[in-house]
């Protein structure tokens, strides 16, 4: 059902370790990858073992051996995950529209900062500040849901496929990976942006002049308890111990202030 697991990924990282096909690699650093390459052999094939134990692959004669089936590896694992995410295109076009929008994109280098399960329901909740999307945080509720395996925090790579009960969604996860996958029936997907103004925050010395430059028309969250919570950000007040918006304390300084508030850049939070 997958081509995505630990195996398979484990493989192609092997295989990129030494491979340096111009050649120009210091010999220091060589050994010490070659190094690396004889506690990983059970991903090499058995041909290479020997000059891997002797620590003379990169000099021997089966070095431009060693970096075809390193070619191989990873030309293959390339046009794999290729093939992964023209599936998942194809798959997140079947979705609700902005449900559609966060699998169509990639998870990847999210953090994972909450997992939640209750009876036949898992939610997962990733700050993507670090990630590849322009969604800040992403809440992912999977219903009717069955998992085995285990989520490290930091979210790498992952697959979806469709089988004949639902979805099905594989993820590698940490260093080193653990692996997960569930099964799901369908998913309820809730995310929110950060506001333009936000990527010059360095400039701004005093929240009303950050308020300001918010655009009116936009809806706008705080994020409690890993759930979106909406705030007037045109009454916002500061009091003794801080700033507030009604009754949600936001923080006691403009930076802290900032960096709680998001946006749904005129997109409605949304399910599939």
């Amino acid at each position: 059902m997958f081509y995505l697991s630990l195996e398979t990924q484990h493989q192609s990282d092997v295989a990129h370790m030494a491979y340096f096909p111009e050649g120009d690699v210091e010999p220091d650093f060589m050994k010490e990858i070659i190094q690396e390459l004889a506690r990983e052999k059970q991903w090499i094939p058995a041909r290479f073992h020997e000059a891997i134990d002797l620590g003379n692959l990169h000099s021997g004669n089966q070095w431009g051996e060693y970096l075809k089936w390193c070619e191989g590896v990873i030309a293959a694992h390339q046009t794999k995950r290729e093939s992964i995410y023209k599936k998942r295109v194809l798959l997140s076009a079947k979705f609700e529209q902005h449900a559609g929008e966060v699998f169509n994109d990639s998870l990847h280098d999210g953090e994972i900062v909450q997992v939640v399960r209750a009876d036949d329901e898992v939610t997962l909740f990733l700050d993507m500040s670090g990630g590849f999307t322009s969604k800040a945080m992403i809440q992912l509720t999977f219903k009717g849901a069955v998992e085995t395996g285990e989520l490290a925090r930091d979210y790498v790579y992952d697959e979806l496929v469709e089988i004949g009960s639902g979805y099905a969604l594989r993820v590698l996860s940490g260093h080193p990976y653990e692996q997960w996958t569930i099964v799901f029936q369908e998913v309820e997907v809730r995310f929110v942006f950060r506001p333009k103004a936000y990527a010059e925050r360095e400039r701004y010395t005093d929240v009303r002049e950050y308020l300001q430059d918010l655009t009116p028309t936009l809806n706008y969250f705080i994020v409690e308890n890993h759930e979106f919570v909406a705030v007037d950000v045109q009454n916002i007040e500061q009091r003794a111990d801080g700033f507030y918006s009604d009754t949600k304390w936001l923080g006691k300084t403009t930076e802290q202030v900032i960096d709680r508030i998001y946006s749904d850049t005129r997109r409605p939070l949304c399910s599939l």
